[in-house]
């Protein structure tokens, strides 16, 4: 059950992000909460399924999007992956970890998508502007983490009580 809501969380999130946060926030200001689930679900049922959401949430954006087929899969999965190493060195299950975790990977994601796009002959300027809206993209997404990674946990507490009345 927790991994249904969180696909329906993030689609909502995409759907959202693509039409609605785009003509609001400026162009590399990103709340990122596929990192975000994929941290979540990393912690509560490991790596399999993280990694099977993190991959399938970046070809939803990017069978959503105009973009090269396979670039946010690609990030998404690198996402997972600084993720799954990080976990080693910070603890997911305390506030301060998710924190610092979740806006340590999502600020190394837009590095990642600045060397990708420059590779695919987009010019990106860089500039201190834009490195400014990358660490406020990673300072919020992580501020926002241990809300969400909550959120989550109440749902697989209240579906795991409800299977286990089923019972």
């Amino acid at each position: 059950m927790l991994h249904g809501v969180a696909w329906f969380l993030s689609l909502i999130y995409i759907l959202l992000k693509g039409s609605v946060v785009n003509e609001v926030a400026p162009l590399f200001f990103d709340i990122d909460l596929v990192i975000v689930i994929t941290a979540s679900l990393l912690m509560s049922s490991g790596s399999a399924g993280a990694a099977v959401f993190a991959f399938g949430q970046g070809m939803l954006i990017d069978l959503l999007s105009a973009g090269f087929l396979g670039l946010f899969a690609l990030l998404y999965v690198i996402s997972f992956l600084c993720l799954e190493l990080g976990a080693r060195f910070f603890d997911l299950r305390s506030v301060q970890g998710q924190f610092i975790l979740v806006g340590l990977v999502v600020l190394f994601k837009e590095v990642i998508l600045v060397g990708l796009l420059d590779a695919f002959a987009f010019e990106v300027v860089l500039s201190a502007a834009l490195f400014f809206w990358f660490g406020a993209s990673a300072f919020f997404t992580g501020l926002i983490a241990p809300l969400i990674f909550s959120i989550l946990s109440h749902v697989q507490t209240r579906t795991a009580g409800e299977t286990k009345e089923a019972a």
